[in-house]
């Protein structure tokens, strides 16, 4: 069995999409050593974003779903999104403790979107192995995008927990660094 290094963990943040993020994580793992990660981000079938599948990095992707909390819509629709969202984090959790076990896998690196940290935050717990998270925006604390009361409740809580667990923390811009020094 081979070893690699680290456990890449995204909603839709790396490449073969083309938007900011998925941009700024393929020039920086472009200079990862081949085969040296893998990626496990979402499914991209139902991503309206722009998709070049010429601009996969040189690693090994596992695709699958991830949460993505949505709670507009009746009584039942909200249910029905929380079950699949729940159902959505375990499989995220499950895909990455196998890669970890068969891989060999040294360190975990999130990319802070879409609950997929949580998933991250549990396989961290799991296994002991690093965590290094990127924050590529304030997406909870920015008062001029609308955000539900109930994400930003999820959030109060698990924002301080994965800041506490990590080993690494990465963001994009000198007002999340001073953000972030402060608060924590």
């Amino acid at each position: 069995m081979n070893s690699k290094k680290t456990l890449a963990v995204s909603a839709i943040c790396f490449p073969p999409c083309l938007i900011g993020p998925a941009i700024l994580m393929g020039n920086l793992f472009r200079h990862f050593p081949k085969g040296s990660y893998h990626v496990l981000m979402g499914c991209l079938d139902h991503q309206r974003l722009p998709i070049d599948m010429d601009s996969t990095l040189p690693a090994q992707y596992t695709f699958t779903r991830y949460p993505s909390i949505n709670l507009r819509g009746n009584l039942f629709q909200v249910v029905r999104g929380l079950v699949r969202d729940i159902y959505a984090l375990l499989e995220v959790t499950w895909k990455g403790l196998r890669i970890i076990r068969k891989e060999k896998i040294d360190s975990i690196f999130v990319v802070a979107d879409h609950y997929v940290e949580t998933a991250a935050l549990l396989m961290h717990w799991l296994t002991g192995k690093k965590i290094v998270v990127w924050f590529p925006d304030l997406y909870y604390h920015n008062d001029h995008i609308f955000i539900p009361r109930v994400i930003k409740l999820i959030n109060r809580f698990l924002e301080p927990l994965m800041l506490k667990s990590a080993n690494n923390v990465l963001v994009a811009s000198e007002e999340t660094q001073k953000h972030y020094k402060e608060k924590y």
